[in-house]
């Protein structure tokens, strides 16, 4: 059903022609807690009849722990797609990533594919952390730069008819009103 094209994934012909993307962060664990937190989120995005699940990074710092989290949400025959954030080691990570991809064909790793290219919408990643301080493996994590930021910046200006998001777990923090995250103060 999807169509990759180098670090784009291009999702089937939506009906609807609006975008919904339910979005998780910040999990931390695969506690019993956080497991009903899940599925009650997750109920509410199959009742909203979201187009796309994000996870935007610290979901765990075991591959043990990642793989059940995000099971919970990829049983549902969801497309999910996750990014790293600074919390878990990126060989973890990427090894739950592996194991999940293999198993779960609506996982998207959007570390590697860069953008949900939709009818609806042109929604980008950015995964990692900007500030190598607030890392906690600072041997084994992703992070990413002014390069990084402005590679999506050029990307989202070539978007055309179409609204354009930007998915992070932590924002650059631009301070000018021409900055990829500059938001309105009114």
């Amino acid at each position: 059903p999807y169509v990759f094209e180098g670090s784009a994934v291009k999702p089937p012909a939506d009906e609807d022609k609006i975008a919904k993307i339910g979005v998780l962060s910040d999990l931390k664990a695969d506690s019993e807690g956080n497991r009903l937190a899940v599925k009650e989120y997750l109920a509410f995005f199959q009742k909203e009849q979201v187009d796309l699940i994000v996870v935007l990074g610290d979901t765990a710092e075991t591959k043990k722990e990642m793989v059940s989290l995000f099971s919970l949400l990829l049983d549902s025959g969801l497309p999910v797609g996750s990014i790293v954030g600074n919390r878990e080691p990126l060989s973890v990570y990427s090894e739950a990533v592996l194991e999940l991809s293999a198993k779960y064909p609506n996982f998207i790793n959007m570390n590697a594919v860069r953008l949900w290219d939709s009818e609806d919408l042109a929604l980008f990643s950015l995964p990692g952390y900007h500030n190598p301080d607030y890392v906690h493996h600072k041997d084994d994590a992703c992070i990413y730069g002014k390069k990084e930021v402005d590679e999506v910046a050029a990307q989202i200006k070539s978007v055309i008819g179409k609204p354009a998001v930007i998915i992070s777990h932590g924002p650059p923090l631009g301070t000018t009103k021409d900055s990829i995250d500059f938001t309105t103060t009114g």
